[in-house]
């Protein structure tokens, strides 16, 4: 069960974080980066939640 301090658009941006993460050519790293960053303006209504911060911290 997710943690209630995850909301959806914090997985969104968690799994999209993920996903570039995982991509290893640069031209596709742009690319998914830049989707990233189009789905952090969409959620930028509000701070990302500590709980993300912190996965996204585990990732690096």
């Amino acid at each position: 069960m997710p943690e209630a301090s995850v909301t959806p658009c914090d997985g969104l941006l968690l799994f999209s974080f993920s996903q570039v993460l995982e991509i290893t050519k640069e031209s596709l790293l742009k690319r998914s980066f830049a989707q990233f960053m189009r789905w952090n303006r969409v959620c930028a209504t509000r701070p990302l939640s500590h709980s993300l911060i912190e996965k996204i911290g585990e990732f690096l």
